[in-house]
């Protein structure tokens, strides 16, 4: 028999790792595996995630304000910066409907 190891991590308030770790448990017994050990990290906190990166949930929250510094001008870097994000993670988030804004600028 296989041996497997979950991971158990959920990234919104609406899961649990209750319901992730019951339906991996039936995943892995189908697969024909068994699970030696089930690790749990919650990333709904709000605190720090890996790498001193906002979790999930920070994010969300400050992207209503990060929409506001571009549109106010300020750059991707300095958003990024401002904010304590990734140049990506503010290209992400959409604000080009925005008159003269565009998600690729800089």
């Amino acid at each position: 028999m296989k041996r497997a190891v979950l991971y158990l991590r959920v990234s919104t308030i609406d899961q649990t790792t209750a319901n992730q770790e019951s339906e991996l448990r039936q995943i892995a017994g189908h697969m024909g595996c068994q699970i030696v050990k089930a690790y749990k990290d919650h990333g709904i906190s709000g605190a720090k995630g890996r790498n001193g990166r906002p979790a999930f949930d920070a994010l969300c929250k400050a992207a209503a304000r990060l929409r506001e510094a571009r549109r106010g001008g300020l750059s991707v870097r300095k958003a990024a910066a401002k904010f304590g994000v990734s140049p990506g993670t503010v290209l992400r988030i959409p604000f080009a409907h925005v008159a003269g804004a565009s998600a690729a600028a800089g």
